[in-house]
């Protein structure tokens, strides 16, 4: 390998390494972004972080979905399965919510429309509550 094609390899990795880095940090959201769009989203009025409002709280949440063997999530992932069930909400499926860790009952959760948050922004949404500890 002649010594001028060394540099150009070097600068064509670390250009490709940084394009898939930064790429990769869009994905996840900061929690000052999680907290707006959280409160922009509407979830704040029935979850908060560490309390049980109407739902769950979030370090609730990512707690009950940790293990990735749960038998109701059926092969899913804890995020495509938390991802449907906000989308078509809890009505008539809560029965594996039905109380909180200080005995509150949980009320039903009403479906989100992607008017309210769209598909990429839950997802970043989802995976922030199951990061949540």
């Amino acid at each position: 390998m002649t010594v001028m094609k060394k540099p150009i390899i070097f600068t064509l990795t670390f250009l490709l390494f940084a394009c898939a880095q930064s790429s990769f940090a869009s994905e996840v959201l900061t929690q000052p972004e999680a907290k707006k769009l959280l409160r922009k989203s509407g979830c704040t009025a029935c979850h908060a972080i560490d309390k049980t409002r109407v739902g769950p709280s979030y370090k609730d949440i990512a707690k009950h979905y940790a293990d990735p063997k749960i038998a109701y999530l059926k092969g899913q992932s804890a995020t495509d399965y938390l991802i449907a069930k906000i989308r078509k909400g809890t009505k008539k499926d809560n029965r594996h919510w039905t109380k909180s860790p200080e005995g509150k009952k949980y009320g039903v959760m009403t479906p989100m429309s992607k008017g309210r948050v769209s598909d990429e922004n839950l997802k970043k949404l989802v995976s922030y509550i199951l990061a949540v500890k």
